[in-house]
């Protein structure tokens, strides 16, 4: 066997053990007032919350997070045919961090539409369990709104996400549904075209 290949056997049995855990009781996922730090970046600006809806499953609760309890990143993918919006927030139970990113396919700046192809990937990160819909088919994104900076740099998106089944673990057979999935972040383009 490859010496990379066994390097990597540990890590991989120990996400595997950490995917296998039984999930504790649900809890609401309600942020907690842990501002983002000046080297975080910070989520757009605006009534409302960043992410709201509702997680049944594995990771199980109410989103329901603001822009002073959520840190947000978003960049283009680099063929300018796609973007990747990431949300990070703490868990109400203690300094758990919960992490969901989508990578929403073939948005150009001030696109919007319905039923545009998502991959959906969460991080519990106390517990190091992951779950992504990944290449399969089974998730969507409306993009409501895409407003874009006069300085065509960035822009701000928001919208629904939706599924036609759960986000599944990595490994194991845990799956995390999705119900009404409303968010808004901020792209930072690759480029100004």
């Amino acid at each position: 066997m490859p010496r990379i290949a066994l390097l990597a056997l540990p890590a991989l049995a120990m996400l595997q053990s950490a995917c296998h855990r039984v999930p504790e009781a649900e809890q609401p996922i309600t942020a907690t007032a842990d501002p983002p730090t000046a080297s975080q970046p910070s989520c757009p600006a605006g009534d409302g919350p960043v992410l709201s809806g509702q997680l049944h499953g594995a990771i199980a609760g109410t989103l329901n997070t603001s822009t002073a309890t959520t840190h947000c990143e978003g960049m283009s993918r680099p063929d300018a045919r796609g973007v990747r919006l990431r949300f990070k927030t703490t868990l109400p139970s203690a300094d758990d961090a919960l992490v969901i990113i989508l990578g929403i396919d073939r948005v150009v700046r001030g696109d919007t539409g319905e039923g545009i192809r998502t991959t959906v990937t969460l991080i519990d990160e106390r517990d190091q369990r992951f779950y992504s819909n990944g290449e399969q088919n089974s998730c969507f994104s409306d993009i409501e709104l895409h407003e874009v900076a006069q300085n065509q740099r960035e822009s701000l998106l928001s919208g629904l996400v939706w599924c036609t089944a759960g986000v599944p673990a990595l490994t194991g057979s845990d799956s995390v549904r999705l119900t009404d999935l409303r968010f808004r972040g901020t792209v930072q383009w690759r480029d100004a075209s």
